[in-house]
């Protein structure tokens, strides 16, 4: 290593020691005063140490929280002590613990009925649910604190939920979400005057930008996060933004460079015990050293890191050391091992796709054995109301009789006015008590019919990924057939994700649970990058796929992930029932203040009986798939239910043999200006509109 690079890596060692002196001077002193204070207030100043060590000392301040938690008196202290407990050990890499705390905390808290300290447990669920790579719970936790942080306007916790969100959202590659969360975690870091928060906040500022391909704004957002953390003492932020700045330097190949600034994270994060952080490091730094024909030393921390991984029960962990390792024996001619390698790899991959597929149908059970439990309890309470209707009845058949004997004829017509009333009251009663037994047992129905499909239609993709791994294990030399195995398992496994989201969203829209997150978009563009991604499909079955564009961009205020569902499900649609060397005809319109995209096929059309079933769920239409391709019966009615969350109308024009046109309308944005452009410290984050020329693009085979 030259001098002078080896001498920028030791200052930037040495700074990041000697500015967190005076966080231990702090920490120290801190440390004296509760040895001196009254034990009734030593709980608090406990819980305060323990948090300013979790990013210099996990393990003590895991024992801090311990004692705290041992001396705390009220229900109020010993939940905060626990979730700074928990907080701490999923810190070092304790993921099991660290949910056991976690959960039993966010009972307790919401008995006690304290919003703030429930917004710290979901939050360290989130964290460690994220850890252990289950997405879906994770981001979910984060909007749950997101929502209460938001209720006991606790600026510090929503910077970190927003920047969580920011975070799964890229890995997701939802840029459009993660932008608006984190111009969000900004404003809440500026607010909650936290040096640490600011700096997490370029962290993820940083990566956001890399994700964009803004690799100098990304640069000059780490450097600014390990300034920031530097002069707060905060060790392990440091190392955090040294680990990304390497990063960077690899994606410019700057190998030199990201070699030294990995060294220097991992230094640091050895000397702190964070094992989670090792892991990647660890693999980033054996990732550039192959890259540098360093094999040997390349491979031994590529070792290290699928042992940590192994530790703490990070499936994602070890399914990406596995693939740099696979590449590592490949670039040194050891190909049985990087097939091996490759196998194990594809092993982890299917039981991460198996795990989180028996996740959602957990899911889906629980919401509906929730569902009809409530019914259950309603219907209970329909007869406890028939119950009292009947105990009035007979208290006022007491008082007619009563009255008959002093009033005679008045008392009479009194009783027969009350009798009547009763019977209505009664008749509602009975009356409601049926709707509810019938909503009771359509939601069990919907519950079996849901079911069925997860069990079925899963099972024959399941089952030809277990076979192309078995191949691709019994025949290790046939690497072309391999490939070709790898690419259909790939496509069973988006076939796989592709009917989960469906029936997700067809739960969502059964409870009214569906978010929209509307920001201006231009339909055009959106709808050009939906028909470039679907040319491959229309490629195979030799279709013609042309789209026709406005002389200006169609901006409308809409969720713009939902709209390219509806999109997708549209073309999709016509290039099944659409014969071989056919076309299909997308195009866009602006008139009358609404934007509509329509979608015309060249095939079969639909029969009179599809037209009434056309947009209900699990209903499959008349004409048959000219390639044999599956259908859940979800796509129409979940495209159909998504416009109409829009305020716009999905409907369609077609007679039989000539076609169908599906065609959409929401409403134009008043204001169409789209320059927005929020700068970030000199960094702008921009979005443009489409090029206002007319555009016709004609998508077709390529040969």
């Amino acid at each position: 290593m030259p001098f002078a690079r080896r001498f920028a890596v030791l200052l930037v060692i040495g700074a990041a020691c000697s500015t967190a002196g005076g966080a231990v001077d702090d920490i120290e002193t801190l440390e004296h005063q509760i040895e001196r204070t009254e034990p009734s207030e030593r709980p608090a100043q406990l819980i305060a140490l323990a948090e300013r060590l979790e990013a210099v000392d996990a393990a003590r301040g895991a024992a801090a929280a311990e004692r705290a938690l041992a001396l705390a008196r009220s229900p109020a202290e010993r939940l905060a002590a626990q979730a700074a407990l928990a907080s701490l050990i999923r810190q070092q890499a304790d993921y099991p613990g660290a949910l056991k705390l976690a959960q039993e905390g966010l009972e307790a808290a919401t008995t006690l009925g304290d919003d703030r300290l429930r917004a710290s447990f979901l939050y360290v669920l989130a964290r460690t649910y994220w850890a252990v790579g289950d997405y879906p719970t994770a981001l979910r936790h984060f909007h749950d604190t997101i929502r209460l942080g938001e209720a006991v306007h606790d600026s510090g916790l929503l910077t970190d939920a927003h920047l969580g969100v920011v975070t799964l959202y890229r890995e997701f590659l939802d840029l459009t979400q993660a932008k608006g969360h984190l111009e969000e975690a900004r404003k809440f870091a500026e607010l909650s005057r936290d040096p640490r928060r600011l700096g997490d906040y370029y962290r993820v500022l940083g990566n956001y930008l890399d994700a964009v391909g803004d690799l100098p704004g990304s640069r000059a957002a780490h450097e600014r996060s390990r300034q920031i953390n530097a002069e707060a003492g905060n060790e392990r932020g440091v190392a955090d933004a040294l680990q990304n700045l390497g990063y960077v330097s690899e994606s410019e190949r700057k190998f030199d460079e990201a070699r030294e600034q990995f060294v220097a994270a991992v230094a640091i994060y050895e000397r702190l015990g964070l094992k989670r952080h090792l892991c990647n490091a660890y693999r980033q730094l054996g990732r550039v050293l192959v890259k540098q024909q360093r094999l040997e030393e390349g491979v031994r921390y590529l070792d290290a890191s699928l042992e940590l991984a192994r530790g703490f029960g990070g499936r994602m962990g070890v399914a990406k050391a596995y693939k740099q390792l696979s590449i590592a024996h490949e670039v040194a001619g050891n190909l049985p091992l990087a097939l091996d390698y490759q196998r194990r790899l594809t092993e982890e991959n299917e039981a991460i796709l198996g795990e989180q597929s028996r996740q959602q149908m957990s899911l889906l059970e629980a919401r509906y054995g929730a569902e009809r439990r409530r019914q259950q309890i309603e219907l209970l309470e329909r007869n406890q109301e028939l119950s009292a209707a009947e105990l009035q009845r007979a208290r006022q058949l007491q008082l007619g009789l009563g009255a008959l004997l002093l009033l005679g004829a008045v008392a009479v017509a009194a009783v027969v006015s009350r009798q009547r009333l009763k019977l209505a009251a009664e008749r509602r009663v009975l009356a409601e008590a049926r709707r509810a037994q019938q909503a009771a047992d359509d939601a069990n129905l919907l519950k079996t019919r849901l079911l069925g499909i997860v069990s079925h239609d899963l099972k024959a993709p399941l089952r030809g990924l277990v076979s192309g791994a078995d191949e691709i294990s019994r025949h290790p030399e046939k690497m072309g057939r391999n490939q070709a195995l790898a690419t259909r398992m790939h496509a069973e496994g988006e076939r796989m994700f592709s009917l989960i989201r469906d029936l997700l969203d067809l739960s969502a829209l059964e409870t009214g649970g569906v978010e929209l997150r509307r920001a201006p978009c231009d339909l055009g563009a959106l709808a050009e990058a939906r028909v470039a991604l679907l040319r491959p499909a229309a490629e195979a079955k030799e279709q013609v796929l042309t789209i026709r564009l406005p002389g200006a961009p169609a901006i409308v205020l809409a969720d713009a992930s939902r709209l390219a569902q509806v999109i997708d499900n549209l073309i999709s649609n016509a290039l099944k029932f659409t014969p071989v060397g056919k076309g299909i005809h997308v195009s866009v319109e602006c008139a009358g203040g609404r934007a509509s995209l329509r979608v015309r096929d060249e095939g079969p059309g639909l029969a009179p009986e599809d037209f009434g079933r056309l947009f209900q769920p699990f209903q499959t239409l008349s004409a048959q798939p000219t390639a044999g391709e599956s259908s859940s019966g979800l796509g129409l009615y979940i495209a159909h239910e998504m416009i109409a969350l829009h305020g716009g109308q999905l409907g369609v024009e077609s007679s039989p043999g000539e076609g169908a046109e599906f065609v959409f309308e929401v409403p134009l944005l008043a204001d169409r200006s789209t320059a927005d452009r929020a700068a970030v410290d000199g960094v702008p984050v921009t979005i443009e509109p489409a090029p206002a020329a007319p555009a016709t693009r004609t998508l077709a085979p390529s040969g």
